[in-house]
Order: structure tokens, then C-alpha cells, then sequence
């Protein structure tokens, strides 16, 4: 008998990890544009794109 539960708790986990991972990264994106250039229109534009390219 296999142990599907277990496989299934890791791939959620996975995906989780995965989705949060995102969320970090383009938040860091974000920061980073918005210390170099204090402009949140062209903070939130390049979140947006940084988004759709991942």
C-alpha cells in the first residue's frame, strides 16, 4: 500500500513554499526600485511585470 497522504503533504507544501517564495522575491524587487527611485508608480509597475515574468 502506498502512503498517498504523505505525497500529497509534500507537494502542498511545495506549492506553498514555492508561492511564498514568489511573493518575497517581488517584494524585494519592489523595495529595491523604490529606494533607487522614490517613484511608487514605477514601483508598482515593475512589481506587476516582475510578476507575469516568474
Amino acid at each position: 500500500m502506498v502512503n498517498t497522504k504523505g505525497v500529497h503533504e509534500e507537494h502542498k507544501r511545495s506549492v506553498l513554499k514555492t508561492f511564498s517564495w514568489r511573493i518575497v522575491s517581488t517584494l524585494s524587487t519592489m523595495l529595491a526600485v523604490f529606494v533607487l527611485t522614490r517613484q511608487l508608480s514605477l514601483t508598482v509597475g515593475i512589481g506587476l511585470i516582475d510578476i507575469f515574468l516568474r
